[in-house]
């Protein structure tokens, strides 16, 4: 378990196991867990850092599998405002960007150097604060129609 102490960055430290619990820093509002090798995260590891406004999970390991980044992993940051997930393995947005309860306060989503190949319709549909999305480098073939256009607009 992570306590509350903790005040050092998480980066390039290497960590090649799965982060299997819940960070338990209450007061965290700068998340830097770039530069290792996690591969999964546990269903809601964030819950617990209600004040968490930026995560940089840039240069892992991780897929867009349910069982790398679970469904609902941000749905207990209501003020996430910056998220890194550059340079990890994904094909296709997971569901924890896409799902609709999620990332309400998301302005700038890093989502480059993946292996992104579609990105579907409504995919930012509920993301009404997204100012800045980066997709560059990635192997985009398609972006389907009202794939930035929220839903209510069409």
């Amino acid at each position: 378990m992570l306590e509350t102490t903790l005040y050092q960055t998480l980066s390039s430290m290497e960590l090649m196991v799965s982060l299997t619990t819940k960070v338990h820093c209450t007061s965290l509002d700068s998340g830097h867990l770039d530069g290792n090798e996690i591969t999964t995260l546990a269903e809601k590891a964030f819950c617990e850092l209600k004040h968490l406004n930026e995560l940089n999970l840039n240069s892992n390991s991780l897929t867009e599998e349910t069982s790398s980044i679970p469904t609902d992993l941000f749905s207990c940051n209501p003020v996430l405002s910056m998220l890194d997930l550059g340079n990890n393995l994904m094909q296709y947005l997971p569901e924890s960007i896409t799902n609709s309860n999620s990332l309400l306060a998301i302005s700038v989503l890093t989502l480059n150097y993946n292996k992104l190949t579609v990105i579907e319709s409504n995919s930012f549909s509920n993301h009404s604060m997204l100012t800045d999305l980066h997709l560059e480098n990635n192997l985009i073939v398609t972006i389907e129609d009202n794939a930035f256009q929220n839903p209510s607009q069409s």
